[in-house]
Formats: structure tokens, sequence, C-alpha cells
């Protein structure tokens, strides 16, 4: 069964090996082997750019992975960009699932207001 919390420093410290890559917020998917992977959102240049990063085991629970992203993006106001994984034939659609299009001006970036 997965479970889903909030990320803490810690987490943040562990899971990008002692260097957490910029101010985020995000949450962990877990279940009983371990965490399944992280998303939230940060900051670049003044927009907000939401991410994900799971793991190949996380596959299995990508009905659950979606009704999260979908709780935690109706709690973040305004306009969100997201980068599309060129490697996981996959993300395009989630992207555009949850309400991102792709952009005119870059291959892989989604924009959703």
């Amino acid at each position: 069964m997965i479970q889903f919390r909030a990320a803490s420093r810690e987490d943040l410290l562990r899971y990008y090996d002692g260097t957490i890559p910029a101010t985020m917020r995000a949450w962990l998917a877990e279940d009983e082997s371990g965490v399944l992977g992280i998303a939230g959102v940060y900051y670049q240049h003044g927009q907000k750019v939401v991410f994900s990063d799971m793991t190949t085991r996380a596959e299995v629970f990508r009905v659950s992975i979606m009704k999260m992203a979908r709780h935690v993006l109706s709690q973040i106001s305004g306009t969100l960009y997201a980068v599309a994984d060129p490697k996981r034939g996959t993300s395009r659609r989630f992207l555009e699932r949850l309400g991102f299009v792709k952009v005119d001006y870059a291959d892989h970036i989604f924009k959703r207001e």
C-alpha cells in the first residue's frame, strides 16, 4: 500500500545525497519497502515549477499517485510549469491529464494556468 507524507528537511537531504537542489515543498511516496519517489514544487527564476521523481516500482500505484497529484495541485495557485521527462513515455500524458499544455517555445516544457 502506498502512503504520502510531507518531506522533511532530513528526508530531502537523504534523498538528494546531502545537498537539496532548491527551496521546495515536497511530498514522499512510500510503501513498506521504502521511498517510491518524491514530488513537489520549487521556484526557478520567479516561476513555480512542479516536479516528480518516481521509481519504476511506483508505476503500480499510478491511480493513487494521480489522485495525490490532483489534490496537491488544487492547493497551488497561479501559473505552474513542468518539464516532461523525454525518457519516460508516459510523462507528457501524465502532465496533460493534470491540465498542463505544452508551450510553443520548448519541446518538453508544459504550463498550467
